[in-house]
Parts: structure tokens; C-alpha cells; sequence
């Protein structure tokens, strides 16, 4: 998880400076389990690439259900497991009045105050569902579209 982490931060970094691309986004698909680096060293990556303006959308799966379908939490509860944690930490805000709300609301799909990019998909309907919502916002030219 780090190396994949440090390889799209490089990748990124370098995509900036070329000036061709206005927005990046990072989907993580993962158990949350690390095992190249600690949860606090791959986190820290991650919040590297949120402050460098990379939307990072989290999807924890597992063989049980944590998470109510369709919901984007504010917080992770006490008793969640390491894995949910890390993903939902490593997961950007939801920016508001952005396009992701209204897809969002189209799917009824509940969203918590504070909401962040992150769920977790057991069914490949709800995933396709889940990545439909990462594309919503990107226009014909392949931009994202402003979430500020």
C-alpha cells in the first residue's frame, strides 16, 4: 500500500508540473491491511496527497458487512476494524455543493455531516454504482469539473 501510494504521489507530482491536468482523483480498493509499511506511514502518504489536492476515494472490502449500503459516514465508530479505519482516513471530504452530491442524492444514498470519500462495497453492482459516482463529475474533455 505505501509503494502504490509513493508511485501515484510521483506519478501525480509529475503530471502537475506538465500543466495538462486540472484535478486528480485516487481510488483505493483494499482491506485496509498494509503490508509494506505501518498504518501511520501509509496515512501520512495519503494526507500528503490530499494536501496536494488529490481527491482520495476510499473502498474498504471485506467478507462481512461493517457499513450500512449506500452511505457515506462523517466519522468511523469505535469498534470499527483497522482496516475500515485507515481507509476511511486516508478518504478526502466530500466537497460540498459538489456534482458527487446530486449523484448522490439521485441514488439515495445517505450522507453524514462531515461526509468522506469512503465506503465499503461487498457486491459489484453497488462498486459499479460507487465508480459511476467517481465519473460523474468529469466532462466530455476528460477534466473535473470545479468541487470548490
Amino acid at each position: 500500500m505505501k509503494e502504490g501510494l509513493t508511485v501515484v504521489k510521483e506519478r501525480f507530482d509529475h503530471e502537475e508540473q506538465t500543466g495538462r491536468y486540472s484535478g486528480k482523483i485516487l481510488f483505493m480498493l483494499s482491506d485496509g491491511e498494509p503490508t509494506d509499511a505501518p498504518v501511520d506511514v501509509v496515512a501520512g502518504i495519503a494526507e500528503m496527497l490530499r494536501k496536494s489536492n488529490v481527491m482520495l476515494v476510499s473502498c474498504y472490502v471485506t467478507d462481512e458487512d461493517i457499513t450500512e449500503p449506500r452511505k457515506l459516514y462523517g466519522k468511523t465508530e469505535n469498534d470499527s476494524p483497522k482496516g475500515a479505519r485507515l481507509m476511511f482516513d486516508c478518504a478526502s471530504e466530500l466537497p460540498p455543493n459538489s456534482p458527487f452530491e446530486s449523484y448522490l442524492s439521485e441514488y439515495n444514498w445517505t450522507v453524514a455531516q462531515g461526509a468522506r470519500l469512503f465506503t465499503q462495497i461487498n457486491q459489484s453492482e453497488a462498486l459499479s454504482e460507487f465508480l459511476n459516482l467517481l465519473l460523474s463529475p468529469v466532462n466530455r474533455q476528460g477534466r473535473i469539473l470545479a468541487t470548490r
